[in-house]
């Protein structure tokens, strides 16, 4: 027969295997959880202090823009539509905003060509893309104004 002794100290035996199993998962579960928290606050972080990056660099480049959207073009204004434009591709663009900032770079290298060519009908052209720089300035504010970044260092997600 078997000791009954026997099968206690087993039992005993696998419950505290049971037991150190169990634990061991929750010590690797809330180290992970915690590591991931960790992470996700950093990657919002991250993100919000490029958004506020971009917005500033994006800014300022489109305030020097803004008096050549109201002026007749000359070929003399393209070196300076060449620098904004050059001060836009150098900008590292936060997900979401690519489509936006690819359309302003591209209509400022149209009116570059416009005001490089020497066509005559180009001065329609010239004003329809001043007009469509415009509508993308005024885009520009008003996602500035729904992006909402808080102050640097301070996330939203607290």
């Amino acid at each position: 027969m078997i000791d009954m002794t026997f099968i206690k100290k087993i039992w005993i035996v696998v419950i505290l295997l049971v037991i150190a199993g169990l634990s061991a998962f929750l010590i690797i579960i809330s180290n992970s959880s915690t590591y991931q928290a960790i992470t996700i606050s950093s990657l919002i972080d991250n993100h919000e202090q490029q958004l506020s990056n971009y917005f500033q660099g994006a800014g300022n480049e489109l305030e020097i823009l803004k008096p050549y959207l109201d002026k007749k073009l000359t070929i003399a204004d393209t070196a300076e539509l060449v620098k904004i434009k050059d001060q836009l591709l150098k900008l590292r663009v936060p997900v979401g905003y690519q489509d936006f900032h690819l359309s302003l770079v591209i209509k400022l290298s149209q009116l570059e060509d416009l005001l490089n060519s020497k066509n005559l009908v180009a001065d329609t052209s010239v004003a329809s893309l001043q007009k469509d720089l415009t509508a993308l300035v005024e885009e520009f504010t008003k996602l500035q104004e729904q992006a909402k970044l808080p102050a640097v260092g301070v996330s939203k997600y607290n």
